[in-house]
């Protein structure tokens, strides 16, 4: 099961986001529900709708997004699903829910910052979301703070630092066009 759900995290950080949905969809009715099914599989809608061009297409896909990140997050509480729902809530132009997701997520990741720093454990993923959450909120002095420490956190993360900045254009635009 892992290994397959690594395969479907390959396929989306390679470009083939469709392959990817084959074999997670097959995840799932084998009856695998979780965070490691749910958030890649949700993770290639949204790829799939920054590719279309078309509008319905592109709604459709975020719509499915959402729907399984939030799902993936109330299912298993993981951080990273829930800020990805916050963030698809957005563009979808739901800003309460958004707002909502977000702030749940802040709460529960500043925790986390804190219980990992004093056990000495790596905090890398904790500052960009926390960096997401407070874009979302419209905080953008500290969105760029948060930032700033996920770049030091993980100067020799470059795949990871992408991924954070494509996320964060991708909220900072929404923001700055309005309605998705």
């Amino acid at each position: 099961l892992f290994l397959r759900q690594l395969q479907a995290l390959a396929l989306i950080r390679s470009g083939a986001p469709r392959k990817a949905q084959e074999l997670l969809s097959g995840l799932l009715q084998e009856g695998h529900r979780d965070q490691r099914t749910l958030a890649p599989l949700a993770r290639s809608h949204k790829d799939l709708a920054e590719r279309t061009t078309d509008p319905l297409l592109r709604r459709t896909h975020l719509e499915l997004a959402c729907g399984l990140f939030t799902e993936a997050y109330r299912l298993n509480r993981g951080m990273w699903s829930g800020i990805n729902a916050a963030t698809i809530a957005l563009l979808l132009g739901r800003q309460d829910e958004a707002e909502a997701l977000a702030l749940e997520g802040e709460s529960r990741g500043r925790d986390m910052q804190e219980a990992l720093t004093a056990d000495g454990k790596d905090p890398f993923w904790v500052a960009p979301i926390l960096g997401q959450a407070a874009l979302i909120r419209g905080e953008r002095e500290e969105a760029l703070e948060l930032y700033g420490l996920a770049v030091q956190l993980g100067r020799d993360r470059p795949a990871d630092l992408a991924e954070i900045r494509h996320n964060a254009l991708e909220q900072v635009t929404k923001v700055n066009l309005g309605s998705g």
